[in-house]
Parts: C-alpha cells; structure tokens; sequence
C-alpha cells in the first residue's frame, strides 16, 4: 500500500484531490490549517503549519511514497534547502508551480515557451521582485538543478472551485455575494478579449492524480488546464446568465487602484497580476499531460457546467469575509463616485 503526503489538503484543489487518491487504494496524510476529522481509516488529518522546518522533518519521519505539495514558497532560497529533503525522503514529489511563469505569447503556450525569467531578464521592476510567478520560475530553477529526477512540475491554469469562485482578480465569494447585493461587478477592459487560462477543480485534481508515481512524468514539467476556449468577456457573460450579475467594463490603472484600495497606483502584487498574466492572451496547449495519463479531454466539465455547481454550493445567508465586504464596498463606492 502507498502512503501519500498532501499538504493542503483542504484547499481548492487538496479537498478535491485527497478522494480520487484514496479511491486508489493509497493511505493519505492530509497537512491542513483546518479543523477536519477523518472516518476514513486510510486518511488521516493533521493541523499544522507545513512551512515550519520542524514540523516537516517530524512528518518526514512517517515514510512517504509521494508528496503532493501545494504550499507557495516566495523565498527560492527557503525551498532549496527543503526540496532536497523533499526529493530524499519520498519516491515522488509534485510541486506547485503555475501557468504564470509564461511570458507572454503569441502563439498557444507550451511547456516549452518563454518564461517571465528569460523573457523580461532586463526588466528589473519584475525580474527584482519576488511575485508569484517569478518566484515560482526560480523555484523550478531549484528542482532541475538538484540532480535529482524523482519529482514532477505542474503548471495549473486559474483554478476555481465551489468556495473560490473567479474572473479576472476577483475570487472567493465576492462575486456571488456582489450579485446578491444587487451590484454590478467591475472589471478592466484590457482583459475582456483576452483568452482566460481556467478550470474547475475537479478536473485538474484528476490530473494530479493520474500523474502521482507515473514514471512518465519523472523530472518532466506539465501546463495543466482545460482543452476549452474562453474569454473572460465570455466568462462575465456566463456569471450574468448564472447568478445575474451584470459587468461593467473600467480602465486597467483604474481597476488595479480601485480593486487594492489604493489612491496613488496599483501595488506591485496587482499590477503584476495584471499587466504580466491577465491582461495577456493565455491559449494553453495540455496534449503532453493528456499524452501521459489516460486523461481524455471529453471527460472535463465545460465552464458553463463548472461554474453552474460552484455557484450552487453558494450558502444561504452567506456571512462574507472582511475582505470579501471590501471589495464589494470598493465597487459600490467606484461606480457611486463615476456615475456608472
């Protein structure tokens, strides 16, 4: 029996995940910062803060066959000295990495297309900030250079998920709340023709799945997304027949201000997300991921489809976060103040 480490396992992907592993047969370790319980004698759930060095060498201890790591590592310096206990102590290791590692294209992205850290290596605003994706491109930097081939890279697209709905920035449950309040959700316009790179969790857990032990996927680096096309213009229409909630369409700086709060100019974590990923064209090709599992495009869900039981998973009297009424706030208070 292979025993399998998931840490996040009650995340976005992790909660949908952690099923399909235990349908095949494997006894899984779930790291969470949640309350959850197990009746499941093959799952076990462990609170803990996985960043701690401590903590991880204590689990190390239980003798993994395969990790699955969802955790984000904004220092590549932190992740090289726990990648190499990563690749010792287990057969298998899938890290987290992203589709916003790519530069922008213009063509379909591959596995093989230019990422942010060889493209823009002159743009020193970028290249000097740890943002997500630079630093996910210098912690796969880590892991082809270990001289190890016991792990596999995974490049997800945008994922969303029954308690993370998504369109452009926003996510969570700003936008069912926001329809609920009967107000129209703001989005930038330099994204509206933009092809979106998306999926619905269930699908990509899948992925990761079929590609847990599979010798094929040793050392090699995957995109995983949808096979199906879509804009996020098309995607606004698909939450207005959906939940109702109509769109308005602002200028880029205007939205990266309005959705941070900001008065001056967009902080650096929004202005990266916008102008270095969506506010690029994002067509992703997943013929090698298909080509090494038995992954057939037919069996994902269509966006239509996805969205329609996200939304559905919607609580009755949703009590929204602080930073959920925020956002919902901002917009009210943006359109009050432009008339829109």
């Amino acid at each position: 029996m292979k025993k399998v480490l998931v840490i996040g396992a009650t995340g976005m992907m992790g909660s949908h995940l952690v099923p399909l592993l235990l349908e095949k047969g494997y006894a899984v370790d779930g790291v969470t910062l949640d309350d959850v319980t197990s009746d499941n004698p093959m799952l076990r759930y462990m609170k803990k803060d996985a960043y701690d060095n401590n903590v991880l060498l204590e689990l190390l201890q239980n003798g993994y066959d395969g990790i699955i790591d969802f955790l984000h590592y904004g220092d590549p310096n932190f992740f090289k000295n726990r990648s190499q206990l990563f690749l010792k102590k287990t057969k298998h290791y899938i890290f987290l990495s992203s589709y916003r590692v790519y530069a922008d294209c213009a063509g379909v992205l591959t596995e093989n297309s230019p990422r942010l850290t060889e493209a823009y290596s002159d743009d020193k605003d970028l290249i000097n900030n740890d943002t997500y994706g630079v630093s996910k491109c210098r912690c796969e930097d880590v892991l082809n250079q270990s001289g190890l081939r016991n792990y596999t890279i995974v490049r997800p697209v945008i994922v969303y998920a029954e308690n993370c709905l998504l369109l452009v920035t926003w996510k969570g449950r700003v936008i069912p709340y926001r329809a609920s309040q009967k107000g129209k959700l703001l989005l930038p316009t330099e994204a509206k023709e933009k092809h979106a790179a998306i999926i619905y969790a269930g699908d990509i857990a899948r992925l990761f799945a079929e590609l847990l032990f599979n010798e094929k996927s040793f050392g090699e680096t995957y995109t995983l997304g949808s096979p199906e096309t879509i804009t996020w213009g098309e995607m606004a229409k698909l939450y207005e027949e959906l939940c109702g909630i109509t769109s308005e369409w602002i200028p880029g700086a205007e939205f990266g201000k309005m959705a941070t709060g900001s008065t001056q100019e967009i902080p650096d974590g929004m202005k990266f997300m916008l102008y270095y990923d969506r506010f690029f064209n994002r067509d992703v090709n997943v013929e090698k991921v298909f080509k090494h599992t038995k992954i057939k495009a037919e069996q994902f869900i269509s966006h239509k489809e996805g969205l329609k039981k996200c939304l559905a998973a919607y609580p009755e009297n949703y009590q929204p976060s602080e930073w959920e009424t925020a956002q919902n706030d901002f917009m009210s208070d943006y359109i009050k103040n432009h008339n829109l």
